[in-house]
C-alpha cells in the first residue's frame, strides 16, 4: 500500500469517525435499551412484569376502570348548555388525584361539530362524583359524549374518610326572587366524625314534569355533627322549579 493511499485512509477515518461513534451509540441504545417501568420486561428489581420496585405498585395493574353513566345536558334561555355526567370509582384503596374530561357534540350524521374545553377533578375511592362543565356556548347538537383522560399510573392510595353519606339535607326551599332568578336553600347535617373544609353541593331542579331545567353549585364549610343553612341562586331559568335534587362533593 503506498504512502499516499495510507494518509488518504487515515483522513477518512478522521472523518468518518464520529459517524461511526455516534451510529454504534444509536444501535445499542435501539438493541439494549435502558430498563423502564413501560418496556413489557420483568427487570430493575420489578415485583412483575413492569410494576413493583421501582416502578408503580402491581395492584394499580388489577385496578378496575372507572365507570361513566348519567350523562346530562340542560338548556337556558341564554343560549348557553350545562353538561353532566357521573363517573364511580369501584376500587376500594385507590383514587385518581388528577383526571381531565371534557365533551364531544355530534350533528345528527354523526358528525363531531364541537369539543368543549377541558376541566380537571379528581375521584377518591368508591367514590361517586359528578364532573360538570357549565355555561357553554355551543352550536345546536344532536348527541354528546362525555371524555374522561387518565394516565395509567396516576392511581393512588387514599384514605377513605369522606361519603355522600355522610351529610344529610332536609327542608329544601324554592323562592321566586324580586330581582329575577331563584333562591334555593336548605338545611345540612354532618353525620361524620369528620370537620370537611369544602363541600361542593350540586342542585339539580326540576320542573312539574320531572324534567330537568336548570343546576346550580355552592360550596360551603361544615364540622362534624354540625347543622347548616345552604343557600344558592340560579337565573336564565326557561320555567320554574317546582323540585330539586342535591348531592354532595368533596374539593380541594
Amino acid at each position: 500500500m503506498s504512502e499516499r493511499l495510507l494518509k488518504q485512509i487515515k483522513i477518512f477515518l478522521i472523518f468518518i469517525s464520529p459517524l461511526l461513534i455516534f451510529l454504534f451509540f444509536s444501535l445499542y441504545k435501539f438493541l439494549f435499551p435502558k430498563p423502564n417501568c413501560f418496556d413489557n420486561i420483568k427487570n430493575q428489581g420489578e415485583v412483575d412484569i413492569d410494576c413493583g420496585g421501582p416502578c408503580p405498585p402491581c395492584e394499580v395493574k388489577k385496578l378496575e376502570p372507572l365507570r361513566i353513566s348519567s350523562k346530562r345536558f340542560i338548556s337556558y334561555k341564554d343560549g348557553s348548555y350545562d353538561f353532566v355526567f357521573k363517573i364511580f370509582n369501584p376500587n376500594e384503596k385507590y383514587g385518581l388525584e388528577k383526571l381531565s374530561y371534557y365533551f364531544e357534540l355530534y350533528d345528527k350524521e354523526g358528525k363531531k361539530i364541537f369539543e368543549t374545553p377541558k376541566e380537571t377533578s379528581f375521584i377518591y375511592p368508591n367514590e361517586t362524583r359528578w364532573l360538570i362543565i357549565q355555561n357553554v356556548k355551543a352550536p345546536e347538537f344532536d348527541d354528546f359524549k362525555p371524555k374522561v383522560e387518565i394516565n395509567d399510573y396516576d392511581w393512588k392510595e387514599f384514605e377513605e374518610k369522606f361519603s355522600s353519606r355522610d351529610l344529610i339535607y332536609y327542608e329544601p326551599k324554592i323562592e321566586k326572587l324580586e330581582i329575577g332568578g331563584y333562591l334555593i336553600s336548605f338545611n345540612v347535617y354532618n353525620s361524620s366524625i369528620y370537620d370537611f373544609d369544602k363541600i361542593e353541593a350540586i342542585i339539580f331542579l326540576y320542573n312539574k314534569e320531572n324534567s330537568q331545567i336548570g343546576l346550580a353549585r355552592t360550596y360551603f364549610q361544615i364540622k362534624s355533627k354540625e347543622t347548616q343553612k345552604v343557600e344558592s341562586i340560579i337565573d336564565f331559568l326557561s320555567e320554574e322549579p317546582e323540585a330539586v335534587e342535591i348531592f354532595f362533593q368533596m374539593q380541594k
